[in-house]
């Protein structure tokens, strides 16, 4: 992972050892929330964690994380 990247070490564990589903699962979570999650700065925290869990599955699972932007999402 680049350094910057949200979530801890155990969370990074708990991510990378997750089936397709249940990763795709989070990651619906997180769009739902990125686009409804009240306050701006709530809505960039799902956003990021979003971008952080797209690109687990990427390197764990091979789906190409899209790109993305927060502006215009």
């Amino acid at each position: 992972m680049k350094s910057g990247s949200k979530g801890s070490d155990k969370e990074l564990e708990k991510f990378s050892s997750m089936s397709l589903p249940d990763i795709n699962k989070e990651i619906e979570r997180c769009m739902r929330g990125s686009k409804n999650g009240g306050t701006t700065a709530g809505r960039k925290s799902f956003f990021k964690r979003l971008l952080w869990l797209e690109e687990i599955r990427e390197e764990k699972h091979g789906i190409e994380a899209p790109r993305r932007d927060f502006r215009k999402h």
